[in-house]
């Protein structure tokens, strides 16, 4: 709770000179990278579909002359944001099937660099790091149900490094329309146990942009 509340309070500290506000959901496809107390990955575990929800702000770092192309982004942008993510995943063999559905709450920051700009037409490249921890989640083994919280492996903070590929419909000079692709790792900062987790996630998101000053 005490990560949640300094998480908020950055979110809205930095918002108080941004420039752009967007908002985007989407579909994760998650692989998880699960080793045992022996240190073997388990080949049984699949990638299995989930979605996601991010609300945040640019703030632009360049500031020569702006056109409806680049400028109210800006060619360069700081980028910060809240974001929900469901990462899970399916498994096992012909005696017992099992599942994870997990949901991450997490604070994102990184750059935005936009290649290509016309009237109607944009493209950005964007990367950076995202900071994670379990919101709740459930393992399902045949018909039994488990709390992930009282999971080590899974809890904790998560580092997320992350890039992506963006594409921009502009319908006015206030308003976006985004389409876009990201890749992300999710890696535990403090490895408990002998178990351990990470997530390799694709993402694939739409979104609103909208100029807010």
């Amino acid at each position: 709770m005490r990560l949640l509340i300094t998480l908020i309070s950055i979110f809205f500290f930095c918002s108080i000179n941004s420039q752009t506000a967007y908002l985007k959901t989407g579909f994760n496809t998650t692989t998880y990278d699960y080793k045992n107390s022996l240190g073997n990955l388990n080949d049984n575990v699949k990638s299995s579909n989930g979605v996601f929800f991010e609300m945040g702000y640019s703030f632009p770092l360049e500031t020569s002359k702006r056109s409806r192309s680049f400028g109210r982004y800006s060619r360069l942008n700081f980028k910060t944001a809240l974001a929900l993510n469901q990462y899970n995943a399916t498994g096992g063999n012909s005696i017992d099937n099992y599942e994870w559905d997990t949901k991450y709450l997490g604070l994102r920051t990184g750059l935005e660099y936009f290649v290509l700009g016309a009237d109607l037409i944009a493209l950005s490249l964007d990367g950076g790091l995202g900071f994670e921890f379990l919101l709740n989640g459930t393992q399902k083994i045949g018909g039994n149900n488990y709390n992930l919280k009282d999971s080590k492996e899974f809890n904790g903070l998560y580092i997320t490094p992350r890039v992506g590929l963006n594409l921009l419909f502009n319908f006015s000079n206030e308003v976006s329309l985004t389409v876009g692709h990201n890749f992300s790792k999710a890696i535990s900062a403090s490895k408990s146990g002998e178990e351990s987790v990470s997530f390799e996630n694709n993402q694939l998101n739409f979104g609103i942009i909208i100029q807010i000053f």
